[in-house]
Order: C-alpha cells, then structure tokens, then sequence
C-alpha cells in the first residue's frame, strides 16, 4: 500500500509596444470569495496514458460500480451526471480537504503530471464564483441574474462562468518516481487572487465569460491552475506585477503578474495570472499558465543560462547590502505544455525585488522590456 495525501491549499493574498494598448474604462480584476467548480476525478498520470486515482466523485459515472454478472447494463448516464453533487468550492478550506481523506495504493512507476477531471460525458463545464469589485471608484457585486453585476449589495450572487474542455494536468518538476514500499505526499496548490475580471462584454478576453446583456460589462475568469510539489511543505505566495513600461515605477500600467510559490526564501512553482486594471496596457505574453520550471542562477552565471544571454540585466546594482542579489531562470509552460523546449515567456534574471529586465516571448521569438514591483 502506498500512501499519499493531496491537500489542496488555497493561498490568498503578484521592448514599449509601438502603439500601446490600454484596458478599457471599468475593467478591473478581482479575487472571487467563492469559486466553485465540478471536480470529477483526481489521477496521478505517466504521459497521460497511464492514470491511477488519487480521488473520484462519488457521484461521477467512473465511480459506478460494475454490473453483476449476467446482469443489464444500465441505461446511459446523462452529460456530467452527478455534476451538483460534485462541485466544490475552491475557497473552502474544509471542503477541500474532505476530498483527499483516504490513502490512495499507487503501482510503482514514474510519473510526470497530475490530471484534474472538470466534466464527465460531455465536453464543457460550468463553474460559479462570487465577489466584488472597484469600477472607477464604485464597487460592483456579481450576481444570479442577467445583468450579472450589480452596484446593490443585496444583489450579491454567484454568477455562471461557462468553460471548454475537461482536464486540467499540473506538470511534476521533477517527476515522481514511485518504489514498492514508499509512502509519499503530494502536494498541489493554487491561488484565487485576481482570478476573476469585468470588462466590456464585446471583448471577452481569457478565460470563461458569463456574458451580460449588449452595452454592459461581463464577468470572465481564468481557471485556479494548480501546481504540484512532492513533500510536505507550507509555501508563501509572492506576488509581482509586470509592466511593459519600465519607467512605470510603481507597475500602474501592469497587464500581468508573476505570482511564485516559495518554501525557506526559495521559490520553487507559481502562475503567470492577467491583470485588468484603468491604465493597464495590453501585454505582450498570453498569460494565465502555470511556470514550468524556476532554476537559480549561479553568481557566476553572468549570462544566465547562456541562451538567455543577450537579455538584458535587471537593475545595475545589482547587490543588495553589499551582497549579490539572487536572480531566477523562469519558464512558463508553452504549447503543446509535453514539450519542454517551448515557453509563453521566460525571465532569465528574475528577481524578488522590485526591479528591471527583460523577457522572452514565444520559444525566444522577441524580447520584452518589464518593470516588476512586489505587491
């Protein structure tokens, strides 16, 4: 028997454009106080041909058991049947951890990913959040009904966002190689913070969007992306705010946001999360993925990472107390994600501070001034 535990943590509360693109009046991100989605199944996978369950619905149609011998197949079950009773939200501490409460036994092999199943007999989901945002100096609710935000408290509801596809595989860096006799923990994480955004029902962004009627705003949201981590461990989320301007001192102008998950000082897994905001400019580099892969930079590595080399230096100083600042290789998943030769975008000397640099886009395809200020 091999024994392992999930626990799910939500952390709270992180080149100029020739002809720059700013946010429209009134779009504004927000951090959901209530995120609930279906959760079908919980695999632990190898090339995603090989799937073990960590965690199955009990109301799902994997979770069935089998007809007897002899005995008539059941009818067909309906699209996502169960799905009511499988939703959970991702904001509730309690909940989530109802859900992993048994061990799992796990056949030795290696694995690489862990895959999240959203929707079952049917190719798309539907997810509720809830909260409130700041428009232009007026905080607005969503809400149950068909204009979706509200400036009235008492309409205060969950508004449906509607997704696309089933899955949700969170890559292990380094994989996980499984002996007979282990017992291990694996940990997935994930934050809510900025999740959700409102703007202009006519561009409807990233993400799912619960459309709202012609000339008013809608409510979108990305996913909470998770990422996995073999061990026990209690990280700390950083957040930074990334502009493309890099005379922004204090990151107004953000069109994103690298968000890091570090143990002891050490960041070892994050997001890269979109930020909507009044002045925020369009940005260069697809957002809303998970990092791949965060690497510390030897003192000696002036070039940092050698293919990254004609990325230019974060500040000039760059000590701190007469000390070398520290400085992180960063990647960020590309598409397809399998491949590890391909990035959305890469920080070669990404630091955890406020500072300046540069960043490449698409498998290196062009390089990108930024100015990233800690939030």
């Amino acid at each position: 028997m091999k024994q392992r535990s999930l626990p799910l943590i939500a952390l709270g509360a992180a080149l100029w454009p020739l002809a720059p693109a700013y946010a429209a009046e009134g779009e504004a991100s927000f951090t959901p106080t209530r995120f609930v989605m279906p959760i079908y199944s919980i695999m632990l996978a190898r090339e995603l041909t090989t799937n073990v369950p960590l965690y199955r619905c009990p109301a799902s149609i994997g979770a069935a058991p089998p007809p007897a011998p002899g005995a008539p197949a059941p009818p067909p079950a309906p699209a996502d049947a169960g799905a009511e009773d499988c939703m959970v939200d991702m904001a509730d501490e309690a909940a989530l951890a109802s859900l992993f409460s048994a061990p799992a036994a796990i056949p030795p092999g290696t694995y690489d990913s862990i895959v999240v199943g959203t929707c079952e007999g049917s190719s798309a989901f539907v997810a509720k959040l809830e909260g409130s945002v700041v428009r232009e100096g007026t905080t607005w609710y969503t809400t149950s009904g068909p204009d979706v935000v509200s400036t009235d408290p008492a309409d205060l509801g969950s508004v449906s966002i509607n997704y696309s596809g089933c899955g949700n595989t969170v890559k292990l860096e380094p994989p996980l190689t499984i002996e007979p006799g282990d017992s291990i923990t694996v940990n997935a994480f994930f934050t809510l913070q900025n999740l959700a955004w409102v703007l202009g029902n006519l561009s409807p962004g990233l993400g799912g969007c619960a459309e709202a009627p012609a000339g008013s705003f809608s409510v979108c949201s990305g996913l909470p992306v998770l990422v996995g981590y073999i061990g026990a461990v209690a990280p700390t989320l950083e957040a930074f705010y990334i502009t493309e301007d890099p005379s922004d001192l204090t990151a107004s102008k953000a069109g994103g946001q690298v968000l890091l998950l570090s143990s002891n000082g050490e960041p070892f897994s994050g997001f890269l999360r979109r930020v909507y905001s009044h002045d925020s400019l369009s940005p260069s580099v697809s957002y809303d993925v998970p990092l791949r892969e965060i690497t510390k930079n030897s003192s000696t590595d002036a070039d940092a990472g050698g293919s990254a080399a004609d990325a230019a230096a974060p500040d000039a100083a760059a000590t701190d107390a007469g000390a070398p600042v520290p400085t992180y290789d960063i990647f960020a998943i590309g598409d397809p994600a399998q491949d590890v030769t391909k990035y959305r975008v890469r920080y070669p000397r990404f630091e955890l501070r406020d500072h300046t640099g540069s960043f490449y886009t698409a498998n290196g395809a062009s390089q990108v001034s930024y100015r990233a200020v800690r939030r």
